[in-house]
C-alpha cells in the first residue's frame, strides 16, 4: 500500500510538473518524455501558480538580499 502511494505521488501524469524555483517569473518544469496529460497538468500547476501568486508569496517571505538575487 505505501508503494502504491508513494508511486502516485511520483507519478508525472500525476502532477504533470514541478516549480523551478530561483527566477524572477514563474516556470514549470515536465519530463521530456511526459504524456499528454501530464503536459495538460503542468498547464494546470503553471495556472495555479499565477491565480495564488507563488513567485510574490515566496518573494515577501525571502530576506531582501536573498530575493535581489
Amino acid at each position: 500500500p505505501a508503494a502504491g502511494r508513494l508511486r502516485t505521488r511520483l507519478d508525472p501524469d500525476t502532477y504533470g510538473g514541478a516549480y523551478l524555483l530561483g527566477l524572477r517569473g514563474l516556470s514549470v518544469i515536465a519530463h521530456g518524455n511526459s504524456s499528454r496529460s501530464a503536459i495538460a497538468r503542468a498547464i494546470l500547476l503553471a495556472a495555479r501558480g499565477v491565480e495564488h501568486d507563488v513567485v510574490g508569496r515566496l518573494a515577501a517571505r525571502l530576506p531582501r538580499q536573498a530575493a535581489a538575487v
